[in-house]
């Protein structure tokens, strides 16, 4: 996706990349590439390494869990309705990981979210997040394993409310903050959607365009500063749909070798190999970062 287009039409891909037969020849590709990408994952060695590295991921992933827990309770966020300073000041800015790393990180990048969190409303912020949590929890008290494992494409996964501006606050809660926060609380149901996640489709998929005009989805392309990231905007209903098929082929290897996957960290799976794939393509991200616009097409990197 080009940034002069994103930022003219505030659609973060092109409308191509919602048509089943552009997500049925993106999961043909994973699905082609995934093997390579399992092996290195697992090391080579199925039963051992599969196993370490999932339960070193879920053990991980609870380090901080009780925190996300505390930070988002229903309960608790009512109870800063009397004081939303407070919830942004010691809740957030203080307390939740996500985003004290993020606000007292020192890449370049991150000044400006830094700015907009700074100047964010105390009470808008507390009204979305209190939206995305009820989303949530509403979403999990539905949920049944049997038709959610049924899904046939994204719509079958309702998750389209939190692509919308009630669960959203532009440059504060996107979808890397809202998706984090849901996924500690539910990772049964609810994907991390990450900049390694989103690089790992780019990769996964073989970087081809599949008929997009504008590129990979899962770039950002600036034309205008001649750089590339990945798409920090890519709607979550398609990101989680394609996590969600992920989680089907690492079920399926596990079945090779009888290996059970517990479902309640469906995602936890799912996320721990995203991050490999990423780490295996570290030097290809890092060498993207230092090129410039190709031939005069704006294709930088990042």
């Amino acid at each position: 996706m080009h940034w002069s287009i994103y930022k003219d039409t505030e659609e973060p891909v092109e409308n191509i990349c919602y048509d089943a037969t552009h997500i049925a020849k993106v999961l043909s590709a994973i699905d082609e590439n995934f093997p390579m990408y399992f092996e290195n994952f697992i090391n080579k060695k199925p039963v051992r390494n599969f196993v370490k590295v999932i339960n070193k991921a879920i053990d991980e992933f609870e380090s901080d869990r009780n925190i996300y827990k505390e930070i988002f309770d229903l309960e608790t966020l009512e109870e800063y309705e009397d004081d939303p300073n407070a919830f942004k000041s010691e809740k957030l800015r203080n307390k939740c990981p996500v985003i004290r790393k993020t606000l007292n990180s020192k890449l370049e990048e991150l000044k400006k979210y830094k700015k907009d969190f700074n100047r964010a409303d105390p009470n808008e912020l507390l009204e979305k997040i209190t939206s995305i949590c009820t989303f949530g929890k509403d979403y999990y008290e539905h949920y049944d394993s049997v038709t959610y494992e049924g899904a046939k494409n994204y719509l079958d996964l309702e998750l389209y409310p939190l692509d919308e501006e009630e669960c959203s606050l532009s440059g504060v809660i996107g979808v890397g903050i809202k998706s984090r926060i849901l996924y500690k609380l539910y990772p049964a149901i609810f994907p991390n959607e990450s900049q390694n996640s989103i690089w790992t489709l780019y990769f996964l998929s073989g970087r081809e365009d599949f008929g997009c005009k504008y590129d990979s989805e899962f770039l950002m392309i600036d034309d205008e500063e001649i750089v590339t990231k990945q798409n920090f905007a890519y709607p979550y209903r398609l990101f989680a749909y394609y996590a969600f098929e992920i989680y089907k082929l690492l079920e399926r290897e596990a079945a090779k070798i009888n290996l059970p996957l517990e479902k309640n960290y469906r995602y936890v799976a799912v996320d721990a190999f995203l991050s490999s794939v990423a780490e295996y393509h570290d030097e290809d991200i890092k060498l993207y970062a230092r090129q410039i616009a190709n031939g005069g097409f704006g294709y930088g990197w990042s």
